[in-house]
């Protein structure tokens, strides 16, 4: 009897490495490297947008309205690249020196160009956004009632604009703020590119998928 009790203990002796090993065969479990923190990666998407724009502003000392539009493709839910334009829709009498004694002038103006805007936490119901339109455009005159001059100008364009954005919907944003128009290199007879720069206040409604 304690014969055969030697015996099997010695084969549950000679059992045991292999067992052992075959635990030790499977890999140890790797941790995933820590992701390094970056500017854009946090919603993890691409979209796009448009909205109209309308802004009130002032152009020869006089309140003006300016209506146009911006939009563009969305990089993440932040970052937009696109473009964007305004035209003058107010009517704003030409300066004495435009044309000649007696005539009845408006200025027409318009202008547009690349649009780049960042938008912080945009998942946030009410968050901001900065962004600034780079171009180009350009002042002309018109007769008074209709009908082109035949005279203008053309200007180098940057407006940065900064506002409160608010989410209406899943495709809907509200955006207040505000703008100021840089103009360079307007030249035409009583006109200068200050007289047609100045601050605006804007308000816009995006549509697009965010």
């Amino acid at each position: 009897m304690s014969h055969l009790l030697g015996s099997l203990a010695a084969s549950l002796l000679l059992l045991a490495p292999p067992a052992a090993l075959a635990q030790e065969e499977h890999p140890p479990t790797v941790k995933p490297e820590p992701e390094p923190e970056v500017l854009l990666g946090g919603t993890g998407h691409d979209g796009g947008w448009g909205a109209p724009v309308a802004e009130v502003t002032t152009v020869r000392d006089r309140a003006a309205v300016l209506l146009g539009g911006r939009g563009g493709w969305l990089l993440d839910g932040r970052l937009t690249l696109g473009g964007g334009g305004f035209a003058l829709v107010t009517p704003v009498p030409a300066p004495p020196g435009a044309g000649k004694p007696g005539e009845l002038l408006e200025l027409q103006m318009g202008y547009g160009g690349v649009w780049v805007e960042y938008t912080i936490s945009p998942l946030r119901l009410l968050h901001a956004s900065v962004g600034t339109l780079i171009g180009g455009g350009g002042v002309s005159l018109n007769w008074q009632g209709g009908g082109s001059y035949g005279s203008g100008t053309s200007f180098f364009v940057t407006e940065p604009a900064v506002v409160a954005e608010l989410n209406l919907a899943k495709h809907v944003r509200l955006d207040v703020g505000g703008a100021y128009r840089w103009i360079f290199g307007a030249r035409m007879a009583g006109l200068s590119s200050a007289d047609v720069a100045g601050f605006s206040a804007l308000v816009a409604v995006k549509f697009g998928k965010f």
